[in-house]
């Protein structure tokens, strides 16, 4: 067996802050939680423009966040948990899911063979686990 030339980017669709689901982007490699500013004013979000932080973009460039909205929630079924999202301009995607999701659901990625993939969160106050499918972005 050879490795594939490309995977495809995985997504969950989480119902977010109590109002519609939303194409999240799973991404182990960042260091927040991100939504962009399209979506957090379609989301009714409010955010916080004093607590601002600047991000290195895969391409180099360097960006600051437009701020953060604090305790923002995200349904997954019967779990629910609170992130705080750093809402920055872009088209690139609604929301993407760093390694602060992770972190607070302890969460479990299984990478199946077949480019298949589901998560295991566990809710951090209920310690209730729940395996979740994903899919392929778009």
């Amino acid at each position: 067996y050879a490795g594939a030339d490309f995977v495809t980017i995985r997504t969950v669709l989480p119902t977010v802050n109590n109002r519609e689901e939303v194409e999240s982007i799973l991404d182990h490699g960042s260091q927040i939680v991100a939504v962009s500013a399209t979506c957090s004013k379609k989301l009714g979000l409010t955010y916080n423009p004093d607590i601002s932080v600047q991000l290195q973009s895969a391409n180099g460039e360097f960006n600051r966040t437009l701020g953060v909205a604090r305790n923002v929630p995200f349904k997954f079924e019967s779990i629910k948990v609170y992130l705080q999202c750093h809402v920055i301009e872009t088209n690139a995607y609604e929301i993407l899911l760093g390694r602060p999701f992770f972190a607070l659901t302890t969460c479990i990625t299984n990478t199946h063979s077949h480019q298949d993939e589901t998560i295991t969160i566990m809710d951090p106050n209920s310690h209730k686990r729940l395996t979740l499918p994903t899919y392929s972005r778009g």
